[in-house]
């Protein structure tokens, strides 16, 4: 038999030995594993997760939303200028009509041409006559005796106006008025200028600041009382020589004037009378011509028809009978929130939407703020006046008066700029914005910024920011100064 040889004793303990360490690295590496997986599961339940905006470059624009009304540009009430019947109407409401177009008429215009034509006569006539009178020389006479009278009057305006040595030009109880005037005023400069003059008891600035004033006063009371006390040497001497140059053209208006009487012969009176005789047609026809132009309406513009007062055939007053409203240049009556005031200007662009018109947008520019604030529903709102750019629908209809609107201004706007949502701006006490954001570490940092343009949802950023970068929007509750953590 073989004999089979037993495995020697100190390879089995090695054996066990082995087995025994394995064990233990591989229990060791198992528990150092599940405490690190511990840990991580720990460090992301300790790390907080925030609501992030992205720093973007893009344009802004500020808008104001505010309500308004369309209006006609102007309105024009036309009226006949004497009551009668009307004869023609020769529109409709809503008819658009040109400038000079003829609306209605009055009957009766055979009878106000007529007159128009006689008193073209009279006017003729009367000229007439005038020439003729004035062809004999009375044309001459005339023309001195209108020269006379002027002469004459300037003559004794030179006289009522002659100036004398001793001549007060104010009355004596304003003069001495003015003269205690002065003397008050005298004494109250003097009295600082004793201060002044000896250097003493106020310092120089403090008693020029008392002592100038007073000093002026002084200087006018004194001009206000020598100016009522008397003329000057030289209003005197400007008085009498005004007076002799007067008196000499008044006699040589008087001599060349009595002279052209001797001859001509044609008396004062009569030359009136032809005048008066010419003016009394020329204003008789005056009349007549507006009474024949009163009794037709024309438009006076480009524009729409608004209302007529009557139908053809009824007797009509001179009150408001077509009115017309130009609604080719529509104006837009707008309410903005008075929060707004400091953002709005004229110039500013606006968008239009009208309630009956949902599917177009209409533009526009602000041309007139009011300077007063305007109650709407017992809120106070700023009023202003848009011109519109368009004036029709797509079916070419004019757009009415009366319709309501909701307007975007748009008056404050930055291309090409940084800018964040509004949420990520954070202020301090001293009213500082400043924003957090997560770094390339994932870490919270603090950051100060400077802002421009504000948006209802985004503000634009001028310094502190990198495009790209990672603004926090959600809630900090740590505080965080400028750096990390």
């Amino acid at each position: 038999m073989t004999q089979l040889n037993p495995i020697p004793k100190c390879n089995s303990i090695l054996q066990r030995a082995w087995i025994t360490v394995a064990t233990v690295v591989v229990v060791t590496s198992l528990v150092i594993a599940a405490w690190w997986w511990q840990r991580e599961e720990q460090a992301k339940a300790i790390q907080p997760e925030y609501t992030t905006t992205t720093v973007r470059r893009g344009n802004l624009t500020h808008t104001i939303t505010g309500t308004g009304n369309l209006e006609a540009a102007s309105l024009s009430d036309l009226a006949f200028s004497l009551a009668g019947t009307v004869a023609e109407i020769n529109v409709q409401v809503g008819d658009e009509v040109k400038q000079g177009q003829v609306l209605a008429v009055l009957a009766g215009q055979e009878e106000l041409l007529l007159e128009v034509e006689t008193q073209v006569l009279a006017v003729s006539t009367a000229e007439k006559n005038l020439e003729a009178m004035l062809s004999s020389g009375n044309r001459m006479l005339a023309e001195a005796q209108v020269e006379l009278s002027a002469y004459e009057a300037i003559y004794e305006e030179a006289r009522a106006n002659l100036h004398q040595d001793g001549d007060a030009r104010c009355s004596k109880s304003l003069t001495e008025d003015y003269f205690y005037e002065y003397l008050a005023a005298k004494l109250a400069a003097d009295e600082w200028q004793n201060f002044f003059d000896d250097g003493s008891g106020y310092g120089t600035d403090y008693v020029l600041e008392h002592l100038n004033p007073l000093l002026e006063n002084k200087y006018q009371a004194y001009l206000n009382w020598t100016y009522c006390e008397g003329y000057t040497e030289q209003e005197i001497l400007e008085s009498e020589a005004t007076l002799s140059l007067a008196e000499a053209a008044f006699n040589l208006a008087e001599t060349n004037y009595q002279n052209l009487l001797t001859n001509s012969g044609i008396s004062h009176d009569s030359l009136q009378l032809a005048y008066t005789e010419l003016e009394k047609a020329q204003k008789k026809l005056l009349v007549a011509q507006e009474k024949l132009a009163g009794a037709t309406l024309t438009a006076p513009m480009d524009a729409v028809v608004t209302s007529i007062a009557a139908n053809e055939g009824e007797t009509v007053g001179t009150n408001v009978f077509i009115q017309l409203a130009d609604l080719y240049h529509p104006v837009v009556n707008i309410q903005m929130d008075e929060v707004d005031l400091l953002n709005i200007s004229t110039g500013c662009e606006a968008d239009i939407q009208f309630d009956a018109v949902p599917e177009r947008s209409f533009s526009g520019e602000v041309v007139q703020i009011s300077p007063a604030l305007v109650s709407v529903f017992n809120f106070d709102t700023i009023a202003g006046l848009l011109e519109m750019q368009d004036q029709s629908i797509a079916s070419g209809r004019l757009l009415p008066s009366g319709l309501s609107a909701l307007v975007d201004l748009h008056c404050k706007s930055a291309e090409d700029i940084l800018y964040v949502t509004i949420e990520a701006i954070r202020y301090s006490a001293n009213n500082e914005p400043y924003v957090y954001i997560l770094n390339d570490l994932g870490k919270v940092e603090k950051r100060m910024v400077t802002t421009g343009l504000e948006t209802i949802t985004s503000v634009e950023i001028t310094s502190g920011l990198k495009e790209g970068e990672q603004v926090i929007t959600s809630e900090i509750d740590e505080i965080v100064e400028e750096g990390s953590f």
